[in-house]
């Protein structure tokens, strides 16, 4: 029982993780375009 419990909470941690990256890669990427559109 306790090793599912800890696979579940160790994917749900991952997914998190791999969420904020994916949600930071995203909000570079507009920073990104935005500065690139201001110096044109």
């Amino acid at each position: 029982m306790w090793q599912a419990c800890l696979k579940r909470v160790a994917l749900k941690r991952i997914q998190a993780t791999r969420f904020k990256f994916l949600f930071l890669c995203m909000s570079l990427s507009q920073n990104r375009c935005t500065l690139l559109c201001d110096m044109h």
